[in-house]
């Protein structure tokens, strides 16, 4: 069974932090704030 993420949620800045923002082969990194906030604004 195939899966796909559309993003990956981390407060992990120390291993994940220069991606935060940007898409990995399709998955969008961010802080679970950064999240939330994009959600609000919808």
């Amino acid at each position: 069974m195939p899966l796909k993420a559309d993003f990956l949620l981390t407060g992990d800045g120390r291993h994940f932090g220069h991606l935060y923002g940007k898409r990995v082969e399709g998955v969008m990194v961010l802080r679970p704030a950064q999240y939330f906030e994009r959600r609000a604004r919808r």
